[in-house]
């Protein structure tokens, strides 16, 4: 195969791979800020502050990562059942978690600026 021979279809799924791969560390440090933004709040309501701001997700993604994320102690989890309705489980951040996402943040913008760099018009890299 030449490399100017590739199917519509072979960019998709490569742009689905590396879509997958890049978003599950990115995913990981959003849910981590949105609960330090609310400071106590319930899955569902993450997901719906995600999409709000334009990030897709479902809840096969968010309750895997929030029950990982509880395991590995960056949030602390409680159920609670509210006078009317059904019962919750809200999510905060340990300290634990505070410092996990103060560290990866700064990897993150650390790295943003490395490809900000290299995308600058003008430059040699």
């Amino acid at each position: 195969m030449e490399d100017s021979e590739y199917t519509a279809e072979d960019l998709a799924r490569a742009v689905d791979k590396w879509r997958g791969q890049s978003r599950k560390g990115f995913l990981e440090l959003c849910i981590l800020r949105c609960v330090q933004n609310n400071r106590r709040i319930y899955g569902f309501a993450i997901m719906e502050a995600m999409q709000r701001i334009g990030m897709d997700m479902s809840e096969g993604s968010l309750y895997p990562l929030l029950a990982r994320l509880v395991k590995e102690k960056s949030l602390l989890a409680a159920w609670e059942t509210p006078v009317e309705g059904h019962p919750r489980k809200y999510y905060t951040l340990s300290l634990f978690g505070l410092d996990f996402l103060d560290q990866i943040e700064r990897l993150y913008l650390a790295d943003h600026h490395v490809y900000v760099q290299l995308s600058a018009k003008g430059r040699n890299a």
